[in-house]
């Protein structure tokens, strides 16, 4: 009987380190979703502002051909000095995973 005992006992263990873990993954996958629907309320976002600035960018071609094409050519410049400023900060190992380095 202390045999059936020690193997009930040590399924109630096992039972119980298998709930906490299910508990656990339910907590990061609740993590996850909720990542997830940040990233996609940024998408949406992101979506508006580049139809706006698609719109606008017509208007301005439309409106005056030179004009847009300076105006192109500084949103790329300050496009460019923002993504230098973000390698300079970025470490080393993680420039290497993206292949950047």
């Amino acid at each position: 009987t202390n045999r059936v005992t020690v193997n009930a006992v040590s399924r109630r263990l096992e039972y119980a380190e298998l709930v906490d873990r299910e508990r656990k993954l339910r907590i990061a996958l609740d993590g996850i979703r909720a990542e997830h629907d940040e990233w996609e309320a940024r998408l949406a976002v992101a979506n508006v502002a580049n139809a706006d600035m698609k719109a606008r960018a017509s208007a301005m071609l439309d409106a005056d051909p030179d004009v847009a094409l300076a105006e192109a050519v500084k949103r790329t410049d300050r496009l460019r000095q923002m993504l230098r400023e973000r390698l300079q900060k970025m470490p080393a190992a993680q420039l290497e995973a993206r292949g950047l380095a």
